[in-house]
């Protein structure tokens, strides 16, 4: 399992090398407002301010299932989403030669305040697992910065993941975002499958 993630500001892009998702605990991308993710940091409280100051979203009841069609969406709430995979079943030679990535694209949002949230894949929206769970796919957390308005991506290698939770071979997955702390509007464009090689 691979975690890919990109930044883009003004007219350059950085990008991270590929890590492993169940050993990063924090990868940085210096003078760029510490960007940082990874499955490990889901209970950090630190300078992302205090959890309560967060939408409740284990316990919220405003669980929302959107299509793809509804994209942009406004990550308010908790939000479920039907992604199709372009390719199911892959041997093993498949797999080893291409990593299968689910890339939240056009993550928006003002950079002065932190934005932290949590990704699960085929996970039952009603009892969210923890990060050790195999259906956790990692986090997108980003520090405060300059008031300026931010977009940004995230992408996330599901290959292992979806052999751990058995849907190797469905045609599509279902994508949990989770809002742990988003004190001001954060929109999604898209989300799709891709494959690296």
């Amino acid at each position: 399992m691979t975690i890919i993630f990109e930044r883009k500001a003004a007219s350059f892009l950085v990008k991270a090398a590929k890590l492993e998702r169940r050993e990063l605990l924090i990868a940085t991308l210096g003078g760029f407002g510490g960007f940082y993710g990874g499955s490990k940091m889901s209970q950090a409280t630190g300078d992302l301010g205090e959890p309560a100051a967060a939408y409740a979203a284990e316990t919220s009841s405003d669980n929302k299932v959107v299509e793809l069609t509804q994209f942009p969406i406004t990550l308010d709430s908790v939000i479920s989403v039907v992604v199709p995979r372009p390719k199911k079943s892959r041997t093993k030679k498949e797999k080893e030669e291409e990593e299968e990535v689910l890339a939240i694209q056009g993550i928006e949002f003002l950079a002065d305040e932190a934005v932290k949230f949590d990704v699960h894949v085929n996970d039952d929206e009603d009892s969210l697992s923890r990060p050790d769970a195999s259906e956790f796919a990692g986090s997108f957390v980003y520090l405060p910065h300059k008031r300026k308005m931010v977009t940004t991506s995230l992408r996330l290698g599901i290959t292992d993941l979806l052999d751990d939770v058995g849907a190797d071979g469905d045609d599509s997955i279902k994508v949990t975002l989770v809002p742990k702390y988003v004190k001001r509007p954060v929109t999604i464009r898209h989300i799709k499958i891709e494959f690296l090689k």
